[in-house]
């Protein structure tokens, strides 16, 4: 009886595990689940411990005279602590990379695949740089050079659009090569919290984007998911009218961030 038992439970468990694999098989599943997981990673390394590298460098280049200051979030200036950098890590390179999942799976398929990562660098500088580089917040007129800082910042961006874009187009081949192919189902489950997880940031950095970026980034994101959901089969010129509106609120996102540079230089 027991053996028996036994037999069923581990045929179970190969059918729930085939199952996910199958789904996971599904180009437009993977593409989103690589995309999800790739934007978690890069969340973590570029939002959260290289938001932390450029905060220490800021430091570093400021004079004495600014050392043990209070920044903006309530940080100490030339203070690095475990404390501070896991904050960071989890409550702003995880969220952002939670936030980019959906988005970046939307980008992926609204734009053209030759140059992605470039331009995918681009859509987030233009579309994310208010967020970061706001010339109200008074930690650029605190810490030290104010141009280093900005340009500092600013290279976060296309950090994340390089990484994000290589480790997506990687995870489309790794998510089903061992050993992560074992994992299908955590993949799934994975995939599920992200995208609800990731609409909520979108909404939240479509809030803080201002029109018309916010209304780009919930077009695009929408109508590229619909784009990749159908293989491309829906209404024809979806994905270029897609691309119209985010090419317009990249180059309105650009012309803000231009003009949030000279405020803060200046």
């Amino acid at each position: 009886m027991m053996p028996s038992m036994v037999d069923a439970t581990g045929s179970s468990e190969r059918t729930a595990d085939s199952r996910a694999l199958g789904v996971l098989r599904k180009p437009v599943i993977l593409r989103l689940a690589s995309s999800i997981v790739a934007s978690l990673i890069t969340g973590i390394v570029v939002g959260g411990l290289g938001g932390r590298l450029v905060m220490r460098l800021s430091a570093m280049a400021a004079d004495d005279s600014r050392i043990g200051m209070t920044t903006d979030n309530g940080n100490v200036v030339g203070a690095i602590t475990g404390e501070g950098t896991l904050g960071l890590v989890l409550f702003v390179g995880l969220a952002v990379g939670l936030a980019m999942g959906p988005f970046l799976f939307a980008l992926r398929a609204v734009l053209p695949g030759r140059r992605l990562p470039l331009t995918v660098s681009i859509v987030l500088l233009a579309l994310g740089s208010a967020i970061v580089i706001d010339p109200g917040n008074p930690d650029f007129m605190i810490v030290g050079n104010r141009a280093l800082n900005v340009a500092m910042f600013a290279l976060l961006f296309p950090l994340f659009g390089f990484m994000s874009v290589a480790l997506a187009e990687g995870f489309d081949r790794w998510l089903l090569q061992r050993p992560l192919v074992h994992l299908a189902p955590l993949t799934l489950i994975g995939t599920a919290l992200g995208v609800g997880l990731g609409i909520l940031g979108i909404a939240v950095v479509a809030a803080q984007s201002g029109p018309p970026g916010s209304l780009a980034i919930v077009f695009v994101a929408v109508l590229g998911a619909v784009v990749t959901l159908t293989d491309g089969g829906v209404a024809l010129g979806a994905r270029e009218v897609a691309l119209v509106a985010l090419v317009i609120a990249t180059a309105w996102g650009l012309v803000n961030f231009a003009q949030d540079v000279g405020v803060i230089v200046g």
